[in-house]
């Protein structure tokens, strides 16, 4: 059975979230811009949420998804202890797209590999505040309870928070909504699992790309 709370290694760091289900309603609110600065000042009224769906229904300028090399060559940096590198690789993608979960978890632990506690728990802050965001907007067990997503980096992130080794993947159409049913596997137990996941965003901007 999925869980919330449980903890998921990355790169040697145990991250532990403390989740409680919210619902949670898209409305005119602050722009992308204000969003981010109360995060990026660590402000208690921070809406990690707010911040991830307005980045992706108007993406600031120069912002979109990173070189696939240079993400390519963060996770190598990384895997080679190579941690100014990985960390200066975590910041150029960051700087391209804040909402990178992977990028701040990578930057997170190579923070803390170089010594510095105030970056990595800053990272580590954002990483948190960015996948709580996901699972408190479902509990992926039906479309209808599916976990809000912007990108399919953002399915994978879930799964390694759940531990799962990801299997099959199929594109449903429910509604009029548009969504990804990832089944997936627990490697302690085998115990099979189906996820879903709410992809009318990202659909959205792929189908704006074919009709253009």
């Amino acid at each position: 059975m999925l869980r919330s709370g449980r903890a998921f290694l990355l790169c040697s760091l145990m991250l532990i979230f403390t989740l409680s289900p919210v619902a949670y309603s898209v409305q005119d609110g602050p722009s992308y811009e204000t969003l981010l600065e109360r995060v990026k000042k660590h402000d208690p009224a921070a809406d990690f949420t707010a911040l991830r769906l307005a980045y992706a229904d108007k993406p600031p300028k120069n912002s979109g998804d990173a070189d696939p090399k240079l993400v390519d060559s963060m996770h190598s940096a990384m895997r080679d202890k190579m941690y100014a590198k990985a960390i200066e690789y975590a910041e150029k993608i960051i700087q391209n797209k804040y909402v990178d979960i992977n990028a701040h978890l990578i930057a997170s632990v190579a923070n803390k590999e170089q010594g510095n506690a105030e970056k990595e728990k800053f990272h580590r802050y954002v990483a948190e505040g960015l996948i709580n965001s996901i699972i408190n907007s479902g509990d992926g067990k039906k479309p209808e309870t599916a976990f809000t997503v912007i990108s399919t980096e953002e399915e994978y992130v879930i799964l390694r928070v759940y531990g799962l080794m990801p299997g099959s993947q199929a594109l449903l159409s429910v509604d009029g909504h548009y969504y990804d049913k990832l089944d997936a596997t627990n490697p302690k137990t085998n115990e099979k699992v189906t996820l879903y996941f709410n992809i009318d965003r990202p659909y959205g901007s792929l189908m704006k790309i074919f009709k253009q």
